[in-house]
């Protein structure tokens, strides 16, 4: 199963809207932690792993080098279910 976790340009893009933050975390560290611990499918203990870090590339490269698959682009993840 993909996963969408939004792009970094766009986080900061986002951040600037009222309340934004507010619902996704101040930084795309946090987002990225926030958003990865909400999908079932992923282990516990990848979840443990990524809570413990805070530098958003070295996620996404725990991400990728635990053949956990995500995109920045909302509608290849919704073609991408539809399929399942």
């Amino acid at each position: 199963m993909m996963i969408y976790l939004m792009a970094p340009e766009l986080f900061s893009e986002l951040s600037d809207v009222n309340g934004f933050n507010d619902r996704n975390g101040t930084t795309y560290a946090e987002y990225l932690i926030q958003n990865i611990c909400a999908y079932d499918h992923i282990p516990e203990e990848m979840k443990t792993m990524v809570q413990e870090m805070d530098d958003p590339d070295k996620i996404l490269e725990l991400l990728n080098n635990n053949d956990i698959k995500y995109s920045h682009d909302y509608h290849q993840v919704q073609c991408n279910k539809s399929k399942v």
